[in-house]
């Protein structure tokens, strides 16, 4: 059963690493709030799947990131990190004060609760700007939409333990394929935050047609954020009342952007010199993903075994849920054409909007932010989650506007790692606002 405990506690600085140990296992110096789920994510997928080391990913010995090789299952980061000054992302290696108050989530029992009754899906396609977009719903009609955007890499199918347990709650459950990810058309041309934005936004326009709470994870949650600051409304007959877009919005582990390259001119988040080193190593992975290598790496992406290495790192509750239902739609993604341009364009494109830069005017509309804590991808205390932490804890934001949950031995998909605590909390959530 899940249990929420709030409480007021002493936040301790994490144990010393053993600086005795082998230096292979601390090859991390990367800051960690940096790390967006899309670099990180998808090179995981690709250097396992071509990598020598993937036997040994296998047993769980190493594990392939962007910047590095981290021994064993659990990253120690604290190794190159804690020479170069580098501590959860914050400046000066002095690490941001977490909120005295926080609510955290025990993770449910390893055996998910199954829907017992079945409900009746639609699987449609929307043609947006002349491309074609896959996009499912769920659940009564004249329930509440809620519109389910998934991440990096992903498809609408991530949410396959979400949508039917928001189904049976009473809500009008959609989600859609971004553009050149999942089973949507992968046209070639400039991917950005601005373009999913837009898609998000017009699907709730054209097909939805109705105030909309947008629920995302990871690049999910930061497409969800920047269309909720946009504030647009929908088309009505009248021409006094206007109804919004979008009427609330659920991040689960907010990626700090579009892919990994760093923008921070005003140096708060990081010192210059340090914004100078890894602005050269974006451009030496840039060069990579543009040269023919890339495109031999991409092809591994098609190698299930090597898929399932990787994924089972970041389901760090269940990982007997990393299984074919969920590998098969990467695969096919993948194979589709126009799939490794899309991949490109991702990862070398503008990295777009952070998210600390949209809160620091939020959206007028109720905010829970989930975070898993076992999370090595967008880090709990890294730049995006502390700044998630310090509106919800300070006095600008009441709790009813901005709820922050930590979701305890969860990673960066907590929604399909543990979707019994998941969906309860976002149906508790959705109750709360009606009251």
């Amino acid at each position: 059963h899940t249990q929420t405990h709030t409480h007021t506690h002493k936040w301790k600085r994490r144990p010393q690493a053993d600086t005795s140990t082998n230096a292979d296992e601390h090859l991390d110096p990367m800051l960690g709030g940096q790390r967006s789920v899309i670099v990180s994510n998808v090179l995981l997928i690709v250097a396992a799947a071509a990598s020598p080391l993937n036997r040994a990913a296998a047993r769980g010995r190493y594990m392939f990131t962007t910047s590095g090789i981290t021994g064993h299952r659990r990253l120690d980061t604290l190794g190159v990190r804690r020479r170069f000054g580098f501590r959860c992302g914050v400046k000066n290696g002095q690490r941001q004060q977490p909120p005295h108050t926080i609510t955290r989530i025990q993770a449910s029992s390893m055996q998910q609760t199954e829907m017992q009754t079945k409900v009746k899906v639609v699987e449609e396609t929307w043609l947006w700007r002349g491309y074609n977009v896959s996009w499912t719903a769920q659940g009564p009609s004249d329930g509440q939409p809620l519109l389910l955007i998934h991440g990096f890499g992903l498809s609408s199918k991530n949410f396959r333990s979400n949508m039917p347990a928001l189904a049976e709650a009473g809500y009008r459950v959609y989600a859609l394929d971004l553009l050149g990810l999942g089973g949507s058309e992968k046209p070639q041309l400039q991917y950005s935050t601005q373009l999913w934005t837009d898609q998000a936004s017009d699907f709730v326009s054209e097909v939805i047609r109705r105030p909309t709470v947008l629920v995302g994870n990871s690049l999910g949650s930061l497409v969800s954020l920047k269309a909720a600051t946009e504030r647009k409304t929908l088309e009505t007959t009248s021409a006094v009342d206007t109804n919004p877009l979008v009427k609330g919005i659920v991040l689960l582990n907010c990626a700090s952007g579009m892919n990994s390259k760093i923008d921070d001119p005003s140096g708060v988040m990081i010192e210059a010199w340090k914004l100078a080193v890894f602005k050269v190593l974006f451009a030496v992975l840039e060069a990579i993903l543009r040269s023919p290598l890339a495109a031999a790496l991409f092809k591994n992406l098609r190698d299930p075994e090597s898929i399932k290495n990787v994924l089972k790192n970041v389901y760090t509750i269940n990982p007997h849920r990393v299984d074919d239902e969920l590998v098969e739609p990467i695969i096919q993604a993948a194979n589709d054409p126009g799939a490794f341009e899309a991949f490109v364009s991702i990862l070398t494109g503008p990295p777009g909007p952070r998210p600390e830069t949209l809160m620091n005017q939020p959206p007028n509309v109720p905010i829970l932010v989930l975070w898993g804590d076992q999370d090595f991808i967008t880090e709990l205390n890294g730049p995006v989650g502390s700044k998630f932490q310090q509106l919800a804890a300070s006095e600008v934001i009441s709790e009813r506007d901005l709820k922050f949950v930590v979701l305890e031995k969860a990673g960066h998909c907590p929604h399909d790692d543990d979707p019994d605590t998941v969906n309860s909390q976002i149906i508790q959530w959705l109750a709360s606002l009606s009251k």
